[in-house]
């Protein structure tokens, strides 16, 4: 119904929930472009050269993790040439919006699981180098992990919460075309 209407031009509701994504990446020149043109007498000056500081910094951390991903993620098979810190094919720029640990409920598998906004990818731990737990993006890290399945493209997918919503039993469904994962989360929130 929504594509029908003439102000949408055929496009379906999902490609206007990717133009938020868009802009995100592009803030950080937007608010440049605004404090070049705002006299430094201005009050709002200081909060803008603050929010362009951080504006950047986040920039800046997301491209950290993804070269990260990139230098601990091995990805054999059909994208093992997969470039992390890259534009998507319609979301712009590659982020990474969330990273944690999941188990398999059925197994207990420990995977790692990295949300980017184009993408799932689910991974697990091939070589721990160093004693003591490592923590993700820790730059002195020497663990490697393998891609456990292709990724899963969002575009593709669907997400299920567990039949009793009263449950704090932080499990999901990710259903994917040609397959179906039930994770758990250490968390509710996670």
């Amino acid at each position: 119904k929504i594509a029908s209407n003439y102000r949408c031009k055929g496009m379906p509701l999902s490609s206007f929930l990717l133009k938020p994504m868009q802009r995100i990446t592009r803030y950080p020149l937007l608010i440049k472009n605004i404090l070049e043109n705002t006299p430094p007498t201005h009050t709002d000056h200081a909060n803008l050269r603050a929010a362009l500081e951080q504006a950047e910094e986040l920039e800046k951390e997301n491209s950290d993790r993804l070269e990260w991903i990139q230098n601990h993620v091995l990805c054999d098979g059909v994208i093992e040439h997969l470039v992390f810190n890259s534009l998507t094919n319609c979301l712009g720029p590659r982020k990474l919006l969330h990273s944690g640990k999941l188990h398999k409920t059925k197994s207990n598998k420990e995977l790692w699981a990295f949300l980017f906004n184009d993408f799932l990818l689910l991974t697990y731990t091939s070589k721990q180098f160093s004693s003591g737990p490592d923590k993700l993006f820790n730059p002195n890290s020497n663990a490697q992990y393998k891609m456990y399945k292709t990724p899963v493209f969002l575009n593709e997918v669907l997400v299920k919460m567990p039949s009793d919503p009263s449950s704090d039993d932080p499990v999901f469904h990710i259903s994917h075309i040609d397959r179906v994962y039930t994770l758990k989360a250490d968390t509710i929130n996670e």
